[in-house]
């Protein structure tokens, strides 16, 4: 690839239990013109008791059952 050509980002799709978001973000990386790898997310059943909470949390969501989200070529040491 020369430097005069640039590549479209890669993004991620983060598809919860909503079907219509998930519409929603395809729709929008379509318009956008970007690849996008969706990362499917799974949320324990309480999941819906924590919008209650006054700040943002990850509490609810069940990594084990999700999809990873690590950058592409990330390196563990």
């Amino acid at each position: 690839m020369s430097n005069t050509q640039t590549r479209a980002p890669l993004v991620w799709i983060l598809k919860g239990p909503k079907a219509g978001d998930y519409a929603q973000l395809q729709l929008l990386a379509r318009a956008l013109g970007v690849s996008a790898v969706t990362k499917q997310l799974v949320f324990r059943p309480w999941e819906l008791l924590l919008h209650a909470r006054p700040r943002p949390t990850l509490a609810a969501l069940d990594r084990a059952a999700s999809d990873p989200l690590e950058p592409p070529g990330r390196v563990s040491c």
